[in-house]
């Protein structure tokens, strides 16, 4: 049985005698992060399951991965049931150890079956509260970062890597990397477009948004991080009166949102936020359906009578 990374071994011959399966585990765990970034998969990504996998492996202690069958995923899965731990979460921890054996060529988590998860619907801004926000803006790189953030839909790893070479400034469009280095092309409004070019002045290469929160940055700048941009949206939030809770990605909810609400047809609002399944866009009509709702009730004078 051969790993990504070239790691050969057997169920049948398990681990060697004089071989300690712990030590053997957290090798193939270092491949297989490293097969992760190899793959380019987000930093994020590589942590969460770095972290799901290497607890699944402390669970395991003594057992070589190679022999591990569907009945220890479950009872580690159990383990964290009985915590308490979200239907989510479940999902989440058994898709990380699910990657890591089909890394290995095994499938014992094929056997444990799927939990339903309940996700929650995003939390979205109105649009008077997104111009509050973006009128709130500290420096000039805020205000772009924030109108750059609502008009694209992009998410924070896409921003963090903007390059200004990869802006079309005629077609109002840039050029990012999604998820798994995918490129794409963001489009962006005229409000987004004069905000950049407050904050780029002449600048023509080099990171859109830099670490250095005010001023011009150089061609040579180091690109801002995700929690940079978190700390940025957090505290414009509270200076405009929006309180906590408010982050980046809010502000993506909010664009597909107030795009479904204005009659934008779903299968573009999967294209602009770079969705691979209409599924994942398909958690925003639930909001919109929502919004209609409360329109109906407010503004058509028979409806109460309608529901009696």
């Amino acid at each position: 049985m051969v790993g990504t990374q070239g790691t050969t071994f057997s169920r049948a011959e398990g681990p060697q005698p004089a071989e300690d399966p712990n030590v053997r585990n957290a090798a193939l765990l270092e491949q297989f992060l490293a097969a992760l970034r190899i793959r380019n998969r987000s930093p994020h990504t590589v942590r969460a399951y770095g972290a799901a996998v290497a607890d699944f492996l402390r669970f395991i202690a003594g057992l070589h991965a190679a022999d591990v069958t569907h009945r220890e995923v479950r009872e580690w899965l159990h383990f964290f049931q009985s915590e308490g731990c979200s239907s989510q979460t479940l999902a989440q921890r058994k898709y990380a150890v699910a990657s890591f054996f089909r890394w290995l060529q095994t499938a014992p988590t094929r056997l444990v079956p799927n939990r339903k998860v309940s996700r929650p619907l995003p939390r979205v801004l109105s649009a008077q509260d997104v111009t509050r926000l973006i009128a709130a803006a500290a420096t000039p790189r805020d205000r772009a970062l924030l109108e750059v953030l609502y008009a694209s839909g992009c998410r924070v790893e896409e921003v963090c890597g903007m390059q200004v070479q990869d802006l079309d400034w005629n077609a109002g469009t840039i050029r990012v990397r999604g998820k798994g280095n995918k490129p794409r092309l963001a489009l962006l409004g005229n409000p987004a477009l004069d905000a950049l070019a407050a904050h780029l002045g002449t600048r023509s290469s080099g990171p859109v948004f830099s670490q250095k929160p005010s001023g011009r940055a150089t061609g040579t700048a180091r690109a801002i991080k995700a929690r940079g941009i978190r700390k940025v949206v957090d505290a414009t939030a509270r200076r405009a009166g929006l309180g906590a809770g408010v982050h980046p990605h809010m502000l993506r909810h909010s664009f597909a949102t107030h795009l479904l609400e204005s009659g934008a047809d779903l299968r573009a609002v999967q294209e602009l936020l770079g969705h691979a399944s209409i599924t994942s866009t398909q958690i925003y009509t639930h909001t919109t359906a929502a919004h209609l709702l409360a329109t109906l009730k407010r503004c058509h004078p028979r409806w109460k009578k309608a529901r009696r």
